[in-house]
């Protein structure tokens, strides 16, 4: 709870700093060490989710998981799919008041590795099957 004080007191001590000069935010500005971390780290966690591979997996929801050899309705799945996602924001609002922004962000890439790990184990089985039904997600 401190360390997210301190940030906190940090991000405000900035802006406040932005406000006083009056130009606004100029590039010399991101050669600060307490602008340029922040904004690197933002940058950093924007390219690591869309290379991580979950926007397409979101957009091709519907063809994974007809191709996973799942008997379930792929449209119905897929509804399943986004009903976690919106459930787990909702959820999120609530959770990072009580937990470290930092925990959390590990916490979801573990999440998302072993998710993706399970994802590949299932498409190992339903390729190694030979076009049999695999019953993986029966």
């Amino acid at each position: 709870n401190t360390v997210n004080n301190l940030a906190e007191e940090k991000c405000i001590r900035t802006e406040i700093y932005l406000d006083k000069s009056g130009d606004g935010v100029q590039f010399s500005s991101f050669k600060k060490p307490e602008i340029l971390k922040p904004f690197m780290v933002a940058i950093l966690m924007m390219f690591f989710r869309n290379m991580s591979g979950m926007p397409m997996i979101i957009a091709y929801c519907n063809t994974i998981l007809r191709d996973s050899g799942s008997t379930l309705d792929p449209s119905f799945s897929s509804m399943v799919v986004g009903v976690v996602l919106f459930i787990s924001c909702l959820l999120s609002t609530f959770v990072i008041a009580k937990f470290s922004r930092k925990s959390l962000l590990v916490a979801s890439m573990v999440g998302m590795a072993v998710s993706f790990a399970c994802l590949g184990v299932i498409f190992l089985f339903v390729d190694n099957s030979g076009g049999q039904e695999s019953g993986v997600l029966d």
